[in-house]
């Protein structure tokens, strides 16, 4: 094997496992090493890529094999590596970057700096927090439920580093995260007896929701990947379960206990909660943003769309109209938006799409469908979480749909490309 091949292999290795473990879909990977190698005059690429590995094998034009195999042990959503390992790929294909400085990139940020880690630990609590405060006040809380669910938020996020650390599995830190804020949150609300325990929890809990699961595995599946979609809708379906699980089991000791919950928040009218709507999901997802290290020049866009897609659902929620719609609609222009700003900014859409789908996840659907367990109304259990597959059902159609158009319209310009090549 010569020196360009072995570049060739390593860095398909590092581009392959940086995707993967920051949140990037598994055709994702496999695309980026198939242009790198075609790239460099190797068209006979065999790739699979999994959530959880990739195996790859080249063959020049002796017909040598040459292979390699990577297992992804961890996977976190880092926003800004994902983005960065994909630019690193378009610069190599485009002839901007050789091999030999991309493989020196890929191997000086692998693994993090300690200062940089410590650093990101803080982020992690302040995004974590604001984000939960902010996501209580959209759905209805007031400036004391923003402090508690911030607080809340600051607290999962610590416990989720300590697991992290201690290489915990995900569900189960999940599961903990998710009891720790509930209990904390039934404290404060004991304190301070104004504040809605229903709202803080669920704006806790909403930065814990598996949007990028849930987002990958539709685009996994749409492009025919199905068993990594089948693997991350499992993902996405766990989680979700975690969550509701580790809720559900201390509200049912609170409500044994004699503890009251209340619903709802208060209507100031349309023009108000308009400007709440949008102001509030806009900050939200700022901070969301900024909790899954997302590159700076991507939070603004992604914010915005987040707040017209939000308000479009808002609109027909606030008007008694098919909720259904509003949350496809909404959705379908987030996933629009987010393709259009991928291809202008020259990102993946992964990093506008996901973080501005966060507001639409139905967790206060979840919620509810547990409350309705734990006091004892099967019945309204069984509809409500009916609905609550259904609108996720909805939002994963609109972004199937524009992920299949962008999709089609792609592969259509490649085949134009290598038809005039070939012509």
């Amino acid at each position: 094997m010569d020196c360009n091949m072995e570049s060739l292999m390593t860095v398909c290795k590092y581009l392959a496992t940086a995707i993967l473990e920051n949140g990037g879909e598994t055709y994702r990977a496999e695309e980026c090493i198939v242009r790198l190698c075609s790239r460099f005059g190797f068209d006979d690429v065999d790739v699979i890529a999994f959530p959880t590995g990739v195996m790859l094998s080249v063959r020049d034009g002796e017909k040598h094999c040459y292979s390699e195999t990577c297992r992804v042990k961890k996977r976190s959503f880092n926003l800004k590596r994902l983005n960065d390992a994909n630019d690193i790929s378009r610069k190599v294909v485009e002839g901007e970057m050789s091999l030999f400085v991309a493989e020196k990139i890929f191997a000086s940020t692998h693994p993090e700096a300690a200062s940089s880690k410590r650093k990101l630990r803080w982020i992690n609590l302040l995004a974590g927090g604001l984000s939960s405060g902010f996501f209580a006040v959209l759905f209805g809380g007031i400036w004391l439920d923003f402090i508690a669910a911030a607080l809340c938020g600051a607290l999962i996020q610590l416990f989720l580093i300590a697991f992290k650390r201690m290489d915990i599995f995900h569900f189960i830190s999940t599961f903990v995260g998710s009891v720790i804020a509930t209990v904390f949150a039934i404290g404060f609300v004991s304190l301070f007896h104004s504040a809605n325990l229903s709202l803080i929890v669920i704006g806790a809990i909403m930065p814990l929701f598996p949007g990028l699961p849930m987002t990958n595995a539709i685009r996994d599946t749409i492009n025919g990947d199905l068993i990594s979609g089948i693997s991350r809708f499992g993902e996405v379906l766990l989680v979700a379960v975690c969550i509701a699980s580790g809720v559900g089991v201390v509200l049912a000791g609170y409500v044994g206990l004699g503890g009251q919950i209340v619903e709802g928040g208060v209507d100031r009218g349309f023009v108000v909660e308009t400007v709440k709507a949008v102001v509030f999901c806009f900050f939200a997802t700022s901070f969301f943003s900024i909790l899954l290290c997302a590159p700076g020049r991507s939070i603004l866009p992604a914010s915005a769309i987040a707040a017209v897609g939000y308000y479009v659902y808002f609109v027909f929620s606030y008007f008694g109209l098919s909720i259904y719609l509003g949350g496809f609609l909404g959705t379908l222009f987030i996933a629009l938006a987010g393709e259009i700003l991928a291809r202008i900014m020259k990102m993946p859409s992964t990093i506008f799409v996901f973080p501005a789908i966060i507001a639409l996840v139905p967790g206060i659907w979840l919620y509810r469908t547990m409350l309705f367990l734990v006091h004892g109304e099967y019945a309204s259990f069984a509809s409500k979480g009916t609905e609550t597959l259904l609108f996720a059902g909805v939002m994963a159609a609109a972004i199937a749909v524009v992920n299949f158009v962008f999709r089609t319209i792609a592969a259509a310009q490649r085949n134009r490309i290598n038809n005039k090549k070939r012509g």
